[in-house]
Protein backbone atom coordinates (compact mmCIF):
# COMPACT_ATOMS: atom_id res chain seq x y z
CA UNK A 1 0.00 0.00 0.00
CA UNK A 2 1.52 3.57 -1.46
CA UNK A 3 0.48 6.79 0.23
CA UNK A 4 0.28 9.74 -1.25
CA UNK A 5 3.63 11.80 -1.87
CA UNK A 6 5.67 8.51 -1.36
CA UNK A 7 8.29 7.93 -3.22
CA UNK A 8 8.77 4.69 -5.18
CA UNK A 9 12.04 2.50 -5.52
CA UNK A 10 12.26 -0.88 -8.09
CA UNK A 11 14.28 -3.70 -6.39
CA UNK A 12 14.85 -6.86 -7.37
CA UNK A 13 13.83 -9.61 -5.00
CA UNK A 14 17.27 -9.19 -3.26
CA UNK A 15 16.19 -5.88 -2.86
CA UNK A 16 18.87 -4.21 -4.50
CA UNK A 17 18.22 -0.97 -5.61
CA UNK A 18 17.48 -0.88 -9.70
CA UNK A 19 15.99 2.78 -10.17
CA UNK A 20 16.83 5.73 -7.24
CA UNK A 21 13.78 8.03 -7.03
CA UNK A 22 16.28 10.48 -5.11
CA UNK A 23 18.23 11.34 -8.62
CA UNK A 24 16.52 13.89 -11.14
CA UNK A 25 15.29 11.12 -13.66
CA UNK A 26 11.97 9.99 -14.29
CA UNK A 27 9.88 8.17 -11.77
CA UNK A 28 6.43 7.49 -10.20
CA UNK A 29 5.18 8.94 -6.83
CA UNK A 30 1.88 7.38 -5.21
CA UNK A 31 -1.28 9.60 -5.06
CA UNK A 32 -4.05 8.34 -4.34
CA UNK A 33 -6.28 11.38 -6.24
CA UNK A 34 -4.94 9.32 -9.64
CA UNK A 35 -7.36 6.34 -10.76
CA UNK A 36 -6.80 3.55 -11.37
CA UNK A 37 -3.22 2.89 -10.49
CA UNK A 38 -2.76 5.83 -7.40
CA UNK A 39 0.74 6.82 -9.22
CA UNK A 40 2.10 9.58 -11.40
CA UNK A 41 5.18 10.69 -13.11
CA UNK A 42 7.13 13.20 -10.08
CA UNK A 43 8.32 16.28 -11.12
CA UNK A 44 11.32 16.75 -11.81
CA UNK A 45 14.64 18.22 -9.40
CA UNK A 46 15.21 21.83 -9.79
CA UNK A 47 18.03 21.91 -12.09
CA UNK A 48 18.87 20.04 -15.60
CA UNK A 49 15.65 19.83 -16.93
CA UNK A 50 14.40 20.60 -20.67
CA UNK A 51 11.66 22.71 -21.97
CA UNK A 52 10.50 22.45 -25.80
CA UNK A 53 10.57 26.57 -26.45
CA UNK A 54 9.55 26.45 -30.47
CA UNK A 55 9.35 23.79 -33.37
CA UNK A 56 10.28 25.65 -36.69
CA UNK A 57 9.95 24.58 -39.92
CA UNK A 58 12.95 24.24 -42.35
CA UNK A 59 12.16 26.91 -44.92
CA UNK A 60 14.11 29.60 -46.67
CA UNK A 61 17.47 30.31 -46.86
CA UNK A 62 17.91 30.88 -43.56
CA UNK A 63 15.44 29.82 -40.11
CA UNK A 64 15.85 32.42 -37.70
CA UNK A 65 14.82 31.32 -34.07
CA UNK A 66 13.78 34.76 -32.23
CA UNK A 67 13.10 36.34 -29.00
CA UNK A 68 14.58 33.73 -26.95
CA UNK A 69 13.92 34.67 -23.06
CA UNK A 70 17.27 34.88 -20.76
CA UNK A 71 15.24 32.43 -18.74
CA UNK A 72 17.51 29.28 -19.37
CA UNK A 73 20.94 28.27 -18.78
CA UNK A 74 21.85 26.59 -22.11
CA UNK A 75 20.50 26.05 -25.72
CA UNK A 76 19.64 22.83 -26.89
CA UNK A 77 18.76 22.81 -31.35
CA UNK A 78 17.41 19.49 -32.77
CA UNK A 79 17.16 18.81 -36.33
CA UNK A 80 14.85 16.43 -37.51
CA UNK A 81 14.41 15.23 -41.54
CA UNK A 82 16.28 18.53 -42.99
CA UNK A 83 17.31 19.05 -46.53
CA UNK A 84 17.50 21.74 -49.58
CA UNK A 85 17.54 22.50 -53.06
CA UNK A 86 21.31 22.18 -53.07
CA UNK A 87 23.91 19.80 -51.19
CA UNK A 88 25.72 21.88 -48.86
CA UNK A 89 27.25 22.73 -45.38
CA UNK A 90 24.61 24.55 -42.56
CA UNK A 91 26.04 27.85 -41.15
CA UNK A 92 25.11 28.57 -37.65
CA UNK A 93 25.05 32.37 -36.07
CA UNK A 94 23.54 34.51 -33.36
CA UNK A 95 22.18 37.42 -33.13
CA UNK A 96 22.10 37.85 -36.74
CA UNK A 97 25.79 38.66 -36.36
CA UNK A 98 27.32 38.74 -39.41
CA UNK A 99 30.97 39.98 -38.30
CA UNK A 100 33.55 38.02 -39.77
CA UNK A 101 36.03 37.58 -36.67
CA UNK A 102 33.57 36.64 -33.87
CA UNK A 103 33.22 32.61 -34.40
CA UNK A 104 35.91 30.62 -34.33
CA UNK A 105 34.84 26.49 -35.12
CA UNK A 106 36.55 22.84 -36.10
CA UNK A 107 35.30 20.45 -37.44
CA UNK A 108 35.84 16.31 -38.14
CA UNK A 109 33.57 14.78 -41.34
CA UNK A 110 33.50 11.84 -42.48
CA UNK A 111 31.90 10.19 -45.45
CA UNK A 112 31.67 6.59 -47.00
CA UNK A 113 35.28 6.73 -47.86
CA UNK A 114 37.12 9.85 -46.62
CA UNK A 115 37.91 11.86 -43.42
CA UNK A 116 38.30 15.70 -43.69
CA UNK A 117 38.78 18.33 -41.04
CA UNK A 118 38.14 21.89 -41.23
CA UNK A 119 38.72 25.16 -39.16
CA UNK A 120 38.56 28.42 -39.14
CA UNK A 121 39.37 30.68 -35.98
CA UNK A 122 37.93 34.09 -37.54
CA UNK A 123 34.89 33.23 -39.63
CA UNK A 124 30.95 34.95 -39.59
CA UNK A 125 30.05 31.61 -39.05
CA UNK A 126 30.32 28.51 -37.19
CA UNK A 127 30.50 25.67 -40.09
CA UNK A 128 28.76 22.09 -39.93
CA UNK A 129 30.43 20.80 -42.83
CA UNK A 130 28.73 19.35 -46.01
CA UNK A 131 25.59 17.59 -44.19
CA UNK A 132 22.73 18.97 -45.98
CA UNK A 133 21.54 16.63 -49.27
CA UNK A 134 18.21 17.08 -51.23
CA UNK A 135 17.20 13.91 -50.65
CA UNK A 136 13.10 13.64 -49.56
CA UNK A 137 13.48 10.34 -48.02
CA UNK A 138 13.85 11.11 -44.45
CA UNK A 139 16.08 7.87 -43.50
CA UNK A 140 18.70 10.14 -45.63
CA UNK A 141 18.14 13.37 -44.42
CA UNK A 142 20.02 15.62 -41.87
CA UNK A 143 19.59 15.04 -38.45
CA UNK A 144 21.54 17.13 -35.52
CA UNK A 145 22.00 18.08 -32.28
CA UNK A 146 23.74 21.25 -31.28
CA UNK A 147 24.33 22.41 -27.65
CA UNK A 148 24.81 25.87 -27.05
CA UNK A 149 26.51 26.80 -23.60
CA UNK A 150 25.52 29.24 -20.57
CA UNK A 151 23.80 31.49 -23.71
CA UNK A 152 23.63 34.32 -21.56
CA UNK A 153 26.41 34.95 -20.71
CA UNK A 154 28.20 37.83 -21.68
CA UNK A 155 32.07 36.16 -22.32
CA UNK A 156 32.51 33.40 -24.61
CA UNK A 157 29.76 31.19 -25.61
CA UNK A 158 30.91 27.78 -26.41
CA UNK A 159 29.16 25.87 -29.55
CA UNK A 160 29.10 21.87 -29.84
CA UNK A 161 27.66 19.00 -31.80
CA UNK A 162 27.24 16.37 -34.22
CA UNK A 163 24.94 15.97 -37.49
CA UNK A 164 24.79 13.00 -40.60
CA UNK A 165 22.86 12.64 -43.27
CA UNK A 166 23.23 11.24 -46.42
CA UNK A 167 24.88 14.00 -49.11
CA UNK A 168 24.91 12.69 -53.16
CA UNK A 169 24.51 9.13 -52.63
CA UNK A 170 26.88 9.14 -49.08
CA UNK A 171 26.69 8.95 -45.61
CA UNK A 172 28.18 12.20 -43.50
CA UNK A 173 28.43 12.98 -40.21
CA UNK A 174 30.30 15.93 -38.62
CA UNK A 175 31.78 16.61 -34.87
CA UNK A 176 32.06 20.12 -34.69
CA UNK A 177 32.50 22.46 -31.87
CA UNK A 178 32.50 26.51 -32.02
CA UNK A 179 33.02 29.72 -30.12
CA UNK A 180 31.17 33.13 -30.37
CA UNK A 181 33.13 35.73 -29.56
CA UNK A 182 33.64 39.51 -28.95
CA UNK A 183 29.94 40.23 -28.59
CA UNK A 184 29.13 41.05 -25.20
CA UNK A 185 25.37 40.79 -25.58
CA UNK A 186 23.47 37.65 -24.30
CA UNK A 187 22.19 35.26 -27.41
CA UNK A 188 18.72 35.95 -27.91
CA UNK A 189 18.31 34.78 -31.37
CA UNK A 190 19.90 31.77 -33.67
CA UNK A 191 20.27 31.86 -37.05
CA UNK A 192 20.59 28.56 -39.44
CA UNK A 193 21.40 29.19 -42.78
CA UNK A 194 21.98 26.65 -45.64
CA UNK A 195 25.17 27.54 -47.69
CA UNK A 196 23.64 27.48 -50.80
CA UNK A 197 19.69 27.25 -51.87
CA UNK A 198 17.47 26.98 -49.31
CA UNK A 199 15.75 24.42 -46.81
CA UNK A 200 13.06 22.28 -48.97
CA UNK A 201 11.98 20.39 -45.63
CA UNK A 202 12.45 19.35 -42.18
CA UNK A 203 12.02 20.88 -37.76
CA UNK A 204 14.09 22.39 -35.84
CA UNK A 205 13.38 21.84 -32.33
CA UNK A 206 14.88 24.15 -29.83
CA UNK A 207 14.94 23.75 -25.81
CA UNK A 208 15.87 25.39 -23.07
CA UNK A 209 18.16 23.57 -20.35
CA UNK A 210 17.92 24.99 -17.13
Amino acid sequence: QFHRGQTIRLVKSSCTILRDCSKNIPHFVADSSVSPTGLKWAAPAAGGGMTLISTTAMSTGTVSLTSIAATYKHLLLVLVDTYGSNDCSLYLRFNSDTSATRYRWTNIRGSTTTLSMGTDFEDDHIDINGVIGQNAASLDNLNAHIWVYNYTQTADRVVAGYASGIVAGSQRICSFDGLYTGNSAAISSVQLTAAAGTFSGGSVYLYGVA
